[in-house]
């Protein structure tokens, strides 16, 4: 067991509290609360949340982790959240529902597995005049495998069915990714191709990037994307890396708006970091 409680200057609450079992060797159990008030605020306050800030949320959270066999590995979640008070694109109070259940199998140097997501949030319908249901249901399946001591590959696809105010959207992303590792120098190549009906239907899928840098970029509409990270260890102190990625769009000729709008069907990022250990 294990909790934690704060207090703004206002007198308002933030608590959050766990409980874990572990069965035996094979099962485990957890079991999350958390009550935050709407009048809470803290500046560099981060916690367990459905929402992005520390604030308005009253929630309880279920997780479990079986792993019958050294091959096969279960794992899952349910969590239920409340807000009491009006939030982003919502008016009104509003509730939260959000489930994951995955799967994964281990035989020599292949890995195995699959995901699915029910993520049920409610939103303002501006048509109806009053909060709806938006559900979202995300699948993944996907493979690893170690060909060689310093050669891996994985293969994943990713789709994700979205209904709201009476639409449903679509999207789907296939994408493959390589990684080889040599003494000092260690490479990662993606790619990617993605078709989405639109913004609610999107896909995000983790891209290898340089130290420090977190990449879990997003796609919707129809294109590709692909990237070439590059690692080199220049003896024990300085380390190199290096990072482009493109992403081709095929149903638009202009990318973004305003300041950053580029008059293209294509965009690139590059990275570059050099890093010394004193």
């Amino acid at each position: 067991m294990a909790g934690e409680t704060a207090l703004n200057r206002n007198g308002a609450i933030a608590t959050i509290h766990t409980v874990s079992l572990r069965a035996n060797d094979q099962l485990s159990l957890m079991m999350l609360h958390r009550y935050y008030d709407k009048r809470y605020t803290a500046l560099h306050g981060h916690s367990f949340s459905e929402n992005s800030s520390v604030q308005n949320e009253h929630g309880v959270y279920a997780g479990f982790s079986w792993q019958p066999s050294r091959a096969f590995l279960f794992q899952g979640y349910a969590d239920y959240a409340h807000f009491s008070w009006a939030r982003y694109l919502v008016s009104a109070s509003s509730d939260a529902f959000d489930a994951m259940l995955t799967a994964r199998y281990d035989i020599r140097q292949w890995t195995l597995y699959g995901r699915y997501r029910y993520h049920l949030r409610q939103r303002d319908d501006s048509q109806k005049m009053r909060i709806v249901n938006k559900p979202e249901h995300r699948m993944r399946l996907g493979a690893d495998w170690q060909a060689m001591p310093h050669l891996s590959f994985r293969t994943q696809a990713d789709g994700i069915i979205c209904q709201f105010q009476g639409k449903c959207s679509r999207g789907v992303m296939l994408g493959e990714h390589a990684s080889w590792r040599w003494r000092w120098l260690k490479t990662d190549a993606s790619l990617g191709w993605f078709c989405t009906d639109d913004y609610d239907s999107r896909i995000y899928q983790y891209e290898s990037s340089v130290l420090y840098d977190f990449s879990f970029p997003m796609y919707y509409g129809k294109g590709i994307r692909y990237a070439l990270m590059l690692r080199a260890d220049v003896g024990k102190r300085l380390t190199a890396s290096a990072k482009i990625g493109v992403t081709n769009y095929f149903d638009r000729s202009v990318i973004s708006s305003g300041l950053q709008q580029i008059d293209h069907s294509s965009m690139a990022d590059l990275l570059v970091q050099l890093c010394y250990k004193l």
